[in-house]
């Protein structure tokens, strides 16, 4: 990757280079917007080469030891032991490498036909949707002003509402005093007219805030840009060629699928997402998330050092969150877990129901037993 501030992301990343680097080409790009907060950019290790290149899973994922994939399978068997010993609440634990599914354990109750909520997770799909989107033409790139969606929306818009950008949501800069989370079970809120109602508190793109409603809005937007259900769209672009058959993402009373929470699927599949962000988007030999994306949305965007958990305090990408140890990784309410290790070649996912103190319990396990087991 090599060394880039978010100043030269944000105005080099325009829709004509974006789709020229997929080899496609576009007539005419849109203007650059502002930068949004200037951090450190992500360092990225060269990944190691596979040992026996394995291509995506579509049926049965392939499997073997650990121990033949570089793993220590004491940091599995440690991981086991504690979560029994200390009766911690993890419902699955997950992990592959280079390509093969090396542990795959589920806890009591719990098996693989068993859908999981992925709570705030839901917000890294929406990522990927976004720049499936881009690619497709429906989004002309992160600079793409939010009321280029809602037109309706300009006459009553101020200042800062006009300022406001595909980026600033996904990078949760978005600048309200307050955040909000749409909640699946309150059916009958109208979430859109309460994200253009809210008051702003700081210029888009200068704060960081932890703010689902802006994750919502991504599939609000999505849904808007494509002229289709979001639901529809992620099946027929993402989850149909993966083979993922099985999941549920419920919509709220305007009919948008929750971005920020209510997707359901099984780990394996959770673990499969992951893998195509390993595999820089492709799916059995088939590019299905531009590469450029994949890189560029697991970019450390804003920073968050004392903002959230210990989990948490690395850095944000495109509603990714940084690991601490490498990589990147989706998380979620009661310890869901899709962590990403590019360098590594590796995927780990944990399924869980951890209260807000026990939250980061999954992080350390990989921080201190697995990370050091590879």
């Amino acid at each position: 990757m090599g060394k880039r501030n978010t100043q030269h992301i944000l105005r080099r990343m325009t829709r004509r280079e974006f789709l020229g680097l997929a080899g496609l080409s576009l007539a005419a790009a849109c203007a650059p917007a502002k930068p949004l907060l200037e951090v450190a950019p992500t360092v990225r290790p060269t990944r190691l080469p596979r040992t026996t290149p394995v291509d995506s899973p579509n049926g049965e994922w392939p499997s073997t030891s650990p121990a033949l994939q570089g793993i220590d399978p004491a940091a599995i068997d440690a991981l086991r032991e504690k979560i029994g010993r200390e009766s911690l609440p993890v419902h699955s634990f997950l992990l592959a490498r280079n390509g093969f599914l090396v542990s795959e354990q589920y806890f009591p109750g719990f098996t693989r036909d068993i859908r999981h909520p992925l709570a705030d997770c839901t917000m890294s799909v929406v990522s990927a949707l976004i720049g499936i989107a881009i690619r497709d033409g429906f989004i002309q790139n992160v600079d793409q002003k939010i009321l280029d969606f809602f037109p309706e929306r300009q006459a009553a818009a101020g200042d800062k509402l006009t300022q406001l950008t595909i980026g600033h949501l996904l990078t949760m800069t978005v600048g309200h005093g307050r955040a909000v989370t749409p909640d699946p079970a309150d059916a009958g809120k109208n979430w859109t007219d309460e994200f253009f109602g809210r008051s702003f508190s700081a210029n888009p793109g200068t704060v960081f805030q932890y703010d689902p409603l802006a994750a919502h809005m991504l599939s609000a937007v999505v849904q808007k840009a494509a002229g289709k259900p979001a639901e529809f769209y992620l099946r027929e672009t993402l989850f149909d060629p993966m083979g993922i058959k099985d999941f549920t993402w419920p919509a709220d009373s305007q009919g948008v699928p929750f971005g920020n929470t209510g997707m359901e699927l099984r780990p394996i599949d959770m673990a499969k997402f992951g893998l195509l962000f390993v595999n820089d988007g492709d799916w059995n030999g088939k590019p299905l998330i531009p590469r450029e994306w994949v890189m560029f949305s697991t970019e450390k965007y804003a920073d968050t050092t004392g903002k959230r958990n210990s989990a948490e305090d690395v850095g944000y990408g495109y509603l990714w969150w940084m690991n601490s140890f490498e990589g990147y990784s989706a998380h979620g309410a009661g310890g869901q877990y899709i962590y990403v290790i590019p360098g590594l070649d590796v995927v780990a996912v944990f399924t869980g129901a951890f209260d807000e103190k026990g939250f980061t319990t999954p992080n350390n396990l990989m921080r201190t037993l697995i990370i050091p087991g590879i």
